[in-house]
């Protein structure tokens, strides 16, 4: 063995790069599976590996790697005409890391351990394309620079306890999804819960046959969340004793809600994608829709901008379009709101049920909306959940007033019904109620009434604004005769503001680059 020697003029290189160092270590260090007993932990360790799955994706698309490619476009091309390369690595990445633990989930019940072997006897027959995205997704064509990462993720679920987990969120109001909630698997529930208590609870399979699975229908953009749905929907069917039969499938569609476009007809890496964005279109355009719940996204930068629903959008705009500003009427929510709007218009009848940003309540620019609203529908309920750290909203009291959610703006629950035979405009009905408090104090009063037990304010929403919140114009007259700000000033403006941020703003050169191709 020779010695080492050392010169006296050697120098020690400098220091660089020591946090992607670290976390290189901290990645690698990372990687022992004890096993997880509580949801937080496993959060914590599902979390990680799949923002280390997202940027071994993105290494695959700049890379052009042609598998991931393939996908990519073809979803681009069939549900997200604006999806970059760096929202899709997230957004496969959090399918496969999910879905995993969701067929680990079901797999738990039937015996099952070897997740990667047998998690594909439990995706139903029923939904090719769900069967297709997982075979592609984690499958023997899968790109074998991430079947390193997949093993992990599969080493790890299958080293949790899943039986102490499932306990824990037994012992909650959550009951026992420990992932996300799905207004399908809530109105499941609630037929069960409603035949039940009418002690007719012989009658929940036939009623499942006969309405659930031919009645029921939602809408999901996403992967992730579609494919867990999916697994959700089928253990709680199978719990209830129903089995989804290989001809017959729950019709929750991967789609974007607000396209009517026909889909792309050329061959793709998922083949069914096409016959789903059939049968969802069918459903959207052609099937009579009488119930329309949903949480839809808020975005006032919007960049879902299909030819249907802009159109569609011209009706809340009809009546301020003299505005020198009606960008907020484009935001994501409202466009859900005509959505469901028009689809009760056309069904002539049903309720909408939302919860969304409050914003429209009484804003000035949304008072063509409001009055389109209460054009259509004869009872609207209003329950403003406030919470806005905007504007630092507090209680009457001056106490602490919480979000129910995780975000900034405040959010209203707002329920619209059109009735069969339509109330005379001057009968039409608007109810209105405040809940203010912190979010737990909030929560208990949501599980704890309802419509019938709400103490509601009856309003009269007038012309111009035609608020939907308690507005005092007694006065509005004697104030419409004061002079405009714009009359004051000679020379004024709105200050200083962004515009399209969402196309020239980003967070790598990659992603500015696209845009600017496009």
């Amino acid at each position: 063995m020779a010695y080492p020697t050392f010169s006296s003029e050697f120098e020690l290189p400098s220091l660089q790069n020591l946090e992607a160092f670290y976390g290189l270590l901290e990645t690698f260090f990372a990687f022992s599976t004890p096993e997880i007993k509580n949801s937080n932990d496993l959060s914590i360790a599902l979390a990680k590996r799949t923002r280390l799955l997202e940027g071994v994706l993105n290494e695959e698309l700049l890379a052009g790697q042609s598998t991931v490619m393939n996908f990519y476009k073809a979803f681009q091309e069939n549900l997200i005409e604006t999806l970059t390369k760096e929202k899709f690595a997230g957004l496969y990445a959090q399918t496969i890391a999910y879905g995993l633990f969701a067929a680990w989930m079901r797999m738990h019940k039937q015996g099952e351990k070897n997740l990667k072997v047998g998690a594909w006897k439990y995706i139903p027959e029923s939904v090719p394309l769900l069967r297709e995205i997982f075979y592609s997704f984690v499958g023997p064509d899968f790109p074998a620079s991430l079947t390193w990462i997949i093993d992990d993720i599969a080493e790890m679920l299958e080293k949790a306890d899943v039986a102490s987990i499932c306990d824990e969120f037994k012992l909650t109001k959550w009951e026992e999804d420990p992932v996300i909630h799905f207004y399908e698997i809530q109105a499941i529930k609630q037929v069960k819960e409603e035949l039940e208590g009418r002690r007719k609870g012989g009658l929940v399979s036939s009623y499942l046959e006969e309405h659930v699975m031919r009645d029921f229908h939602a809408f999901e953009l996403l992967v992730a969340p579609y494919v867990i749905g999916h697994f959700r929907v089928a253990m709680l069917l199978e719990e209830l004793g129903y089995e989804l039969e290989d001809e017959k499938r729950f019709k929750f569609f991967l789609t974007n809600t607000l396209e009517m476009k026909e889909p792309e007809q050329r061959a793709l890496p998922l083949t069914n994608l096409i016959k789903e964005a059939e049968e969802a279109k069918e459903v959207k355009e052609k099937i009579p829709i009488r119930v329309v719940l949903g949480n839809p996204p808020y975005s006032v930068s919007s960049e879902n901008k299909p030819d249907f629903i802009e159109k569609l959008m011209e009706n809340y705009k009809e009546d301020v379009r003299k505005e020198r500003n009606i960008q907020p009427l484009s935001d994501d929510y409202i466009k859900f709101i005509r959505f469901a709007h028009w689809k009760l218009d056309r069904a002539g009848k049903g309720i909408v049920g939302f919860i969304t940003n409050n914003s429209y309540l009484s804003g000035v620019i949304h008072r063509g909306m409001r009055k389109k609203l209460l054009a259509s529908f004869d009872q609207i309920y209003i329950l403003n959940l406030h919470g806005s750290s905007r504007i630092g909203e507090l209680t009457p009291e001056g106490g602490k007033d919480e979000n129910v959610f995780d975000i900034q703006q405040g959010v209203a629950i707002a329920l619209f019904v059109k009735l069969e035979k339509p109330l005379e405009e001057k009968k039409k009905q608007v109810y209105y109620a405040d809940l203010w408090g912190l979010r737990s104090e909030k929560y208990r009063n949501l599980f704890e009434n309802d419509v019938e037990s709400t103490e509601w304010q009856e309003l009269e929403p007038r012309e111009p604004y035609y608020s939907f919140v308690p507005k005092d114009f007694a006065r509005q007259e004697e104030y419409e005769k004061f002079w405009k700000v714009t009359d004051i000033f000679k020379e004024w403006s709105s200050g200083v503001k962004t515009h399209r941020d969402h196309f020239v703003v980003g967070f790598t050169k990659e992603e500015i680059n696209q845009r600017m191709q496009i």
